[in-house]
């Protein structure tokens, strides 16, 4: 089992994390909290930029663990940390002036969705290892 070693309990709690990221300001904007963020203190600090940067270190981790999962997860995981660690990276070089163009879409909705897709394959990739 996967959790016998270090790197799928770094999954786990790193896919939790990003779960809670994405899950509790989702349902805050739906209402669900009577209009309260539970983890507002954390939202107010995490800024666009940030966000960008633990998007890009989150489709990072995803790519390295999708190496290590079995057969039928390996190219999904592969395949959609490679366009999270786009969308992550796209925005910080921009920044930089590496590039010359951004991907203007980027709300704070969509790195929430971002966060739950990325938390649901690091939690399936804590069980899902070799």
């Amino acid at each position: 089992m996967a959790l016998d070693q270090p790197k799928g309990w770094i999954s786990l709690v790193l896919g939790l994390i990003l779960l809670v990221l994405g899950v509790l300001p989702l349902l805050a904007k739906l209402g669900i909290f009577g209009g309260v963020n539970p983890i507002a203190f954390v939202t107010n600090i995490l800024t666009a930029n940030i966000l960008q940067y633990i998007v890009a270190a989150a489709g990072l981790v995803l790519i390295i663990d999708a190496f290590m999962e079995m057969d039928a997860l390996r190219t999904w995981t592969l395949v959609i940390g490679l366009i999270v660690l786009a969308l992550g990276l796209i925005p910080v070089l921009s920044s930089f002036g590496i590039i010359g163009f951004t991907i203007p879409f980027l709300t704070a909705l969509i790195y929430q969705l971002i966060f739950v897709i990325e938390g649901v394959l690091l939690i399936i990739a804590a069980f899902a290892m070799m």
